[in-house]
């Protein structure tokens, strides 16, 4: 878990244990820094602070940064590994079990039709996800665009929110697994479909999503966003590892 200073009293403290001042403002002013619960008490009896109705502009810390690049290095490296071993020959490339030179030819218009329908499934098991996982443990969550909102959040545990926060992730991962792990699924276009949009939505999450989302939020309420992470990019590469592997030995 990430761990950040207190501006004032200089302890280390986890993410979720400090409060950031950049959510007030004194006098139109937003402050900035986080501080821990005791300095924010001692700030609010010296100068008066009011909750900025402003969202906070999104910007993330040279310490995640370094962490992504890392991940994102190794994420990378994984995959062109997968792809020069399984999925390459000196005349061909093949990407998700197919032969790049002759996709465009080849391929007919309900193939690539259900590629997108496998992409969209992908999308929507992690929508589902989420949903799965609040009922499972009582949450509510209302749908506001293309987030998913907990409405009860004080009535759950520390615990409750994490399995939310992660089962979007968790959904994609078992379906996608299921869908390679059979001989009968694993080489269909919709597989390929779903195995893609899987691999993209988890392996590029932490840029798009850095101040909110399913990480943070799994962050905020005690988890390790950076394992976890990393095992869901794992999952997701093997998965496009399964449906290229046969390629080596020559089957269709």
């Amino acid at each position: 878990m990430f761990k950040e200073v207190c501006s004032r009293c200089k302890n280390k403290l986890p993410q979720n244990k400090l409060i950031n001042l950049e959510e007030y403002e004194n006098k139109g002013e937003r402050l900035s820094g986080c501080v821990c619960s005791n300095c924010f008490q001692i700030i609010s009896q010296i100068v008066p602070l009011k909750k900025c109705t402003t969202p906070i502009p999104r910007r993330i810390t040279p310490k995640q940064q370094t962490t992504l690049i890392c991940l994102w290095t190794i994420t990378i490296l994984i995959a062109l590994g997968c792809l020069v071993s399984s999925g390459c020959s000196s005349t061909k490339v093949y990407v998700l079990g197919i032969d790049a030179n002759q996709a465009i030819s080849d391929m007919k218009s309900e193939d690539a039709g259900k590629i997108i329908l496998g992409a969209v499934a992908s999308v929507a098991t992690h929508i589902a996800g989420h949903y799965i996982a609040a009922e499972m443990v009582g949450g509510d969550i209302d749908q506001q665009g293309i987030r998913e909102v907990v409405i009860n959040s004080g009535e759950l545990s520390e615990s409750d929110h994490r399995w939310i926060a992660r089962g979007g992730f968790v959904a994609q991962t078992l379906v996608n697994m299921a869908l390679t792990s059979f001989e009968a699924t694993r080489k269909s276009y919709f597989t390929r479909g779903f195995t893609l949009a899987t691999m993209l939505e988890i392996g590029t999450y932490p840029l798009r999503w850095q101040d909110e989302g399913d990480l943070h939020y799994l962050e905020e309420y005690g988890g390790n966003s950076e394992i976890e992470w990393g095992l869901y990019t794992g999952a997701s590469l093997y998965n496009f590892y399964a449906i290229n592997k046969d390629r080596k030995e020559g089957k269709k």
